[in-house]
């Protein structure tokens, strides 16, 4: 018996190719997609495993996104990646100034202990499923519990919340702004990644509105595949290697990602820093 197969074009950002669907009880199924530079074909059931909105959104990912993103391949062109990417001319020009930059990035070890770590992450998995929203990045589940500065000098003490807001001054190396006063706010949240139907794989490609941004390691890099903080500076597309505790701080500008999850759980904190200019 034959079957009837719909072939369809598709565009996503500089992608272009095909989507092969099949018409099935409550629609289409789509089958394969084919990269029209590449010519080459992907089985949709590639995606299994993973929640139906990330499915989709990786389905049509241009083919250097993908590379980089999903396959964490970090040979990719960094020019090229920006350009496939939308966004404004204002940050594009951001954008291709800190893929220019040598120090827009910097890692910083031991920031927070082991037992802060462990007290974050807990704090985390007992309210994620209770507060979950929408991230406004890519649209999908964000899988975080938002905290104030109140709350987290509640959970790991005040003494390493000073730790945290000193980050930013030894990556532009200013005593200026090595205080809490230096900040006109600074937004925080603790997330949690994992490959599952339930869970965030990946965060995309991506710059920040503020100054500064802080992401702190709550696990080792060893206690997960994948999952890799990614950013587009000093010209290319850089691979961060971090342990538990360790403060990854670059200036909002920067183009970043988390790579897609293979296994286990990946946890982190995020906080933004704002100034008044």
């Amino acid at each position: 018996m034959k079957q009837t197969l719909l072939l369809l074009p598709f565009l996503a950002g500089a992608c272009r190719g095909w989507v092969a669907q099949r018409p099935g009880v409550g629609g289409f199924k789509r089958l394969q997609k084919c990269n029209a530079q590449t010519a080459f074909w992907q089985e949709f059931s590639t995606l299994d495993g993973i929640d139906e909105e990330f499915a989709e959104q990786q389905w049509y990912l241009p083919s250097v996104v993908e590379r980089a993103l999903i396959d964490e391949e970090s040979s990719v062109n960094p020019h090229h990646l920006l350009q496939s990417l939308d966004m404004s001319t204002k940050t594009r020009e951001q954008a291709l100034g800190a893929l220019a930059e040598s120090d827009a990035i910097d890692t910083y070890s031991s920031i927070l202990t082991r037992d802060e770590c462990y007290i974050l992450q807990t704090y985390l998995l007992k309210n994620v499923e209770k507060e979950l929203g929408i991230d406004n990045v890519d649209d999908c589940a964000d899988w975080q519990v938002n905290l104030d500065v109140e709350e987290l000098e509640r959970l790991i003490g005040s003494h390493a919340v000073d730790r945290l807001f000193q980050v930013p001054s030894l990556l532009e190396d200013d005593p200026a702004i090595d205080n809490r006063s230096a900040f006109e706010r600074v937004g925080i949240f603790i997330r949690v990644y994992e490959r599952s139907p339930q869970g965030r794989p990946w965060m995309p490609f991506h710059s920040d509105g503020n100054a500064w941004t802080v992401n702190v390691a709550l696990n080792d890099d060893a206690d997960y595949e994948g999952g890799r903080l990614m950013a587009l500076t000093d010209g290319a597309l850089q691979v961060v290697e971090r342990g538990q505790g360790d403060a990854t701080c670059h200036r909002g500008s920067v183009y970043h990602a988390v790579s897609a999850m293979k296994r286990g759980k990946r946890y982190s904190m995020i906080l933004f820093f704002h100034t008044d200019s």
